[in-house]
């Protein structure tokens, strides 16, 4: 008998969320530090409270770290904390699925 399927919220790829949604670049990182580039977070369900953490990649970023520049829609999400690598977001009651967040840093991908 084989092993049954991991819970669905294991089934995923880098840029999915374990509140059915995902994180997908809307402005890539560029080369050169110093640039911004944004992501948008679109969920499936919000959970007022829920804080998640948004982590990304990049051989560089203790070098030139995470530095979030701005967040949409400010009602929507607040910033906890945030590190060279990674983001934590928290979602704030609101009638909005999805924010993006515009940051610089040495980032290559999402993780």
């Amino acid at each position: 008998i084989p092993p049954p399927n991991p819970p669905p919220y294991l089934a995923m790829d880098e840029t999915d969320c374990f509140l059915g949604g995902q994180a997908v670049f809307t402005v890539k990182p560029a080369k050169l530090p110093g640039r911004t580039w944004s992501v948008l977070v679109s969920l499936q369900r919000w959970s007022p409270g829920v804080q998640l953490t948004i982590d990304f990649i990049g051989e560089q970023l203790r070098q030139h770290p995470l530095r979030i520049v701005q967040m949409m829609p400010l009602s929507a999400v607040k910033e906890v904390t945030v590190t060279s690598h990674s983001a934590v977001i928290e979602l704030l009651p609101s009638p909005v699925r999805q924010f993006s967040m515009v940051a610089t840093g040495a980032v290559e991908s999402l993780g």
